[in-house]
């Protein structure tokens, strides 16, 4: 398991809004690029080997979840390949 993807290894800040520089596509979660989204909160599932991150649309408050699996480098290292903090 990568010790680094842990609940409390969270690159993003609550409620600070970020623009989405990359598609994402993980079954019904859908980041578009270009649009700006809304951090809420993120967790930690051990059976699953997955940090999940939770972001609501600006525009139509829709959920969506970025997934990093303990296989995958780990989200301190990505993120900032899919997410731009917005001033």
């Amino acid at each position: 398991m990568n010790s680094t993807n842990t609940s409390y290894d969270c690159p993003f800040e609550v409620g600070k809004h970020y623009l989405v520089l990359k598609d994402i596509s993980f079954l019904n979660h859908y980041f578009k690029e270009g649009a700006i989204v809304v951090f809420k909160e993120h967790a930690y599932d051990f059976h699953e080997g997955v940090t999940r991150f939770w972001f609501s649309n600006l525009n139509d408050s829709e959920t969506n979840v970025w997934h990093v699996f303990d296989r995958d480098p780990d989200a301190l290292t990505t993120w900032k390949i899919y997410f731009a903090p917005t001033k």
